[in-house]
Parts: structure tokens; sequence; C-alpha cells
């Protein structure tokens, strides 16, 4: 028998399960193990506790409305690196006052091809502020590139515009 509960423990990443940016493959691939995992729990009437699934500690990826922050990384990368420790965002307040812009949450580099998927409080800081970033992350490249080299995948506008 598969161990979903496993695979699912070892795709698990960042605050609360989900990484800041999201390949979609993996989103996709979770969504699959999850529904798999329900399946058997169905049918072996095991209840596994969602709080039993370990969430790994190695360098979580977290969001701040400081940019004091000394944690933060500003730029592009010209090598590959990790996502960074801390991205900033619009506080919760300013986001409340209202986008300027749908909220989306994936988009494609045009270098590469691929889709990242990105967490809702970034895609909202972007729906209030467009041009809040100069650069964005790519999952496939594993870069922060330029906002100019991605385009929304729900219609094809230039990120940052």
């Amino acid at each position: 028998m598969i161990d979903y509960k496993k695979l699912l423990a070892g795709m698990t990443c960042g605050d609360h399960g989900q990484a800041v940016f999201e390949n979609i493959d993996y989103v996709l691939m979770r969504e699959a193990l999850e529904q798999a995992w329900t399946a058997q729990e169905n049918i072996y009437g095991e209840s596994i506790p969602a709080e039993e699934i370990p969430v790994p500690s190695s360098a979580p990826t977290r969001l701040t409305t400081d940019p004091t922050d000394t944690r933060l990384t500003h730029g592009v990368d010209s090598t590959p690196v990790d996502q960074a420790d801390v991205y900033l965002v619009l506080g919760e307040d300013e986001r409340a006052e209202g986008f300027v812009r749908p909220v989306r949450q994936e988009y494609r580099h045009t270098i590469c091809g691929n889709t990242t998927r990105m967490g809702l409080v970034l895609s909202e800081t972007y729906a209030r502020d467009p041009t809040f970033y100069g650069s964005t992350y790519c999952v496939h490249c594993r870069m922060h590139r330029p906002v100019s080299e991605f385009t929304w995948t729900d219609g094809g506008e230039v990120v940052g515009s």
C-alpha cells in the first residue's frame, strides 16, 4: 500500500505547509496526493489528523511588512538560489483598501516557459500596487528575475504593469 501520508509530508514546506512560490506541477501533484489520501482513509477507515503531518522547519519562507527587515533580499539573481527567507508585502489594512488589478496567483516566465504560483498575500500585494516589486521568483530557474520577464497566465499581461 502506498503511504500517502508520508508522500504528503515530504512535499510540505513553508508556513502552514505552503511555499510562497510554488511550481504548478507541484501543486497539481499535491492535490492528487491529497485526494488519494482521502480515498485511502475512506477505504481503510483510517483517520489521520492534519496536525500529524510533519512540517519541515528548514528555512521556511515568511512574509513581512517591515521594509527594514534585514532578511530581505533585493534585485535580480544571476545564478540559481533558494527562495528568500522573507518577502516584503503590503500590510493587511493597505490591501483591504481595494485592488487596482485582479488578484492573480500564477505567472509564466517568458524565458523558460514555466509557471509559478504564489501565495495569496503576495498576490494581493501585486493587485493593490502592481509596481510594488521590481523582480519576482521563477521556481524552475530558481532565480529572482525582472518582472518584465513574466506574464500573468490569465491573459498574458506583463507582471508589474
